[in-house]
């Protein structure tokens, strides 16, 4: 037997990491862009008293449907009115406060929820923490993440009542959990499929005594309080209507990273975080395999369904995590498994927290900057430009940045965000960014989408954040001469059409033309030197050196980028198209 004394110290050390670990994002700088836009919104709604039903803040109204656009603008109308007032009390600082806060929300759901040994419980944690980490605190659907994590202990806590009192609280908990969630996140509806997907699991398992089924009191209360949980999520400015956007038609997930599967991620990124989620996946699943003599229907049907959702779009990791945390850490603490399941657990957590705690320090570094944007996530030094300089006209911006440059440039209205959901205007702005689309009306694809939209100036990445290619659009920019560049940065490029309004701009600020994909290698080559495991800037440098006829040097970028992700798409395309051009081109052929 262990010393009760040496053990509890154990358990305070390998907390000490596991919160080490996890919180290196909460002190790191804002860089989720979404969350800009929720806080413009958020003020609206507070000066207007109303809520809006169209996307605002847009240059080029996007003709989604109606029910999609006041989805969109009113889902998270509670949340969003929260989180401007701490802006407008606190800045940045507050909403840093906000991360806190629903961290250790959810860490409570977590501690409340656990059923059985300590060191099963904080080894499970330690890869939670580095999952969850990848999500930032001040992302809005991390209020979803805390009312699922309160959810399941509000439904599993319905077994757990020892009182006729106690099974009651329970029971009116959760519809009044719910009615708040439907107003706060769009997540909600995660909610009800959970909810649904209990109650079935309860019900079969009232066809035999093998599965353990709750007593008849607590079954009905439980049907009663689900069924009720539904209705009253209603009670939101959405209605019924949430059910016809709840499912994104199919372009719009392959245009966000997020709903790509663990697969494809670690394919473009080779992120180690994924080989945790995969950990925590397997052992979710093992601990289930290693009770099936009793098995749990309800936690079979929770982990299977949320395991699917996550491995194959990251959106749902989270969701995941907490049922794996809970149903893992309960089905190791089995008798018979619990004496060396604890060692192993408690090794691994060591094992897994002291592996990444070195990512956790650079993120407690820059520590002093966690009040402030990201300013290599977001273009924040490429805004300030355009701000004091008075770039006339309407913008192309990067998707991804929309939610930001809206917020920080107002009155100026972006092209389209996070928010959008319409179909031709995100395919034709895909097309600009790769330099495609042929030529319509005898003008390229590009310039008659820039000529329609009354588009003057851009504002965009030179390299696509996922595959690291640089995008076409800078090739065409470069090739138009009413077009110049006029600001450069690590993150960031800022294109000006020599047009009445901007030619005092250009004319401060052109940068020429030959010297600005050299100007752009020298920010890759600081990049890496500062992130020697970025793959993306590894391509990026490849593509500029196949601009400046550097063959050579543009193979060895790619081949260091397939050292760090050894099935990065484009670094193996590129590979093999240079190795079979330079076996083409070689005198012995």
């Amino acid at each position: 037997m262990m010393n009760k004394r040496f053990a509890l110290l154990l358990k305070g050390i390998l907390l000490l990491v596991v919160l080490v670990d996890a919180g290196g994002p909460l002190v790191s700088p804002i860089s989720d862009p979404d969350l800009f836009w929720h806080l413009k919104n958020g003020e609206w709604i507070w000066e207007n008293h109303a809520l809006p039903d169209r996307f605002l803040f847009v240059s080029a109204p996007p003709s989604a449907p109606e029910v999609m656009q006041r989805f969109t603008m009113t889902s998270y109308w509670l949340t969003e009115v929260l989180f401007h007032r701490a802006h407008a009390a606190g800045g940045m600082g507050a909403i840093v406060g906000l991360r806190f806060l629903l961290f250790a929300l959810l860490l409570l759901a977590l501690f409340l929820g656990k059923e059985g040994d300590d060191f099963i419980f904080l080894g499970l944690l330690a890869f939670a923490g580095i999952i969850l980490r990848e999500f930032p605190a001040e992302r809005l659907q991390y209020v979803s993440f805390v009312f699922f994590g309160f959810l399941l202990i509000l439904l599993g806590g319905i077994r757990s009542a020892t009182s006729p009192a106690s099974l009651m609280i329970r029971g009116t908990a959760v519809p009044l959990l719910m009615v708040v969630w439907a107003n706060c996140h769009g997540g909600y509806v995660v909610g009800l499929g959970v909810m649904a997907v209990w109650l079935l699991a309860e019900s079969l398992k009232q066809l035999h005594p093998r599965f353990e089924p709750l007593p008849p009191a607590s079954y009905r209360l439980l049907l009663v309080s689900g069924v009720a949980g539904f209705l009253v999520s209603l009670l939101n400015p959405n209605t019924y209507h949430v059910f016809e956007v709840a499912l994104l038609p199919a372009w719009h997930t392959n245009t966000v990273t997020e709903y790509r599967s663990t697969i494809e991620i670690f394919q473009f990124y080779a992120a180690p975080w994924i080989l945790a989620y995969w950990a925590l996946l397997g052992l979710a699943v093992a601990g289930l395999a290693l009770s099936w003599r009793r098995p749990d229907l309800t936690s079979i049907a929770l982990v299977a369904i949320t395991g699917y959702f996550s491995f194959t779009r990251i959106r749902y990791i989270p969701f995941f995590v907490v049922v794996a945390v809970l149903v893992a850490c309960r089905q190791f603490s089995a008798p018979r498994l619990v004496a060396r399941a604890r060692i192993a657990f408690a090794a691994a957590g060591f094992a897994v927290g002291l592996l990444f705690l070195r990512e956790a320090a650079a993120m407690y570094r820059d520590s002093s900057q966690c009040a402030e944007a990201n300013g290599f996530q977001l273009p924040v030094a490429a805004a300030g430009f355009i701000r004091s300089e008075g770039l006339q006209g309407n913008m192309f911006n990067l998707y991804a940045w929309g939610g930001y440059l809206l917020w920080r440039l107002a009155p100026a209205e972006v092209l389209l965000d996070g928010r959008n959901s319409d179909r031709d205007l995100y395919e034709g702005y895909m097309l600009v960014m790769r330099g495609e689309g042929g030529s319509v009306h005898g003008l390229p694809f590009w310039k008659q989408y820039f000529l329609t939209r009354n588009i003057h100036y851009t504002i965009t990445s030179f390299f696509d954040g996922l595959s690291g290619e640089i995008h076409g659009l800078m090739d065409d920019l470069l090739a138009d001469p009413s077009w110049m560049p006029v600001f450069t940065s690590p993150n960031s490029v800022v294109f000006a059409e020599n047009v009445p309004g901007n030619r005092d701009v250009i004319l401060r600020n052109a940068l020429p033309k030959e010297q600005f994909y050299p100007v752009l290698l020298d920010y890759l080559s600081g990049i890496i030197a500062g992130n020697t495991d970025f793959v993306q800037a590894y391509v990026a440098r490849g593509d500029i050196l196949l601009r400046l006829g550097d063959r050579a040097g543009a193979l060895r970028s790619f081949e260091d980028a397939l050292r760090i992700a050894p099935r990065q798409p484009v670094a193996l395309a590129r590979v093999a198209s240079l190795r079979e051009l330079a076996a083409s081109s070689s005198p012995d052929r």
